[in-house]
């Protein structure tokens, strides 16, 4: 399940912007996922429910393009 790594890359990347910005939460991702990417949109929402607890991500909507 390779979202749950996808997941935990988009909150290490955004936390980092977060933090170079003086951001004190993030409230939503906008993503643009290829058809040949093979990422399940589903999957990749679950995983990214799991891995933004006590981040701050926690409770961020995910947009899908």
């Amino acid at each position: 399940m390779h979202e749950l790594s996808i997941a935990n890359s988009l909150v290490e990347i955004a936390t980092e912007h977060a933090q170079q910005n003086g951001a004190s939460r993030i409230e939503a991702i906008t993503l643009r996922i290829g058809a040949l990417s093979c990422v399940h949109q589903s999957a990749l929402e679950f995983s990214f429910e799991l891995v933004t607890k006590d981040t701050l991500l926690e409770g961020a909507q995910l947009h899908f393009i």
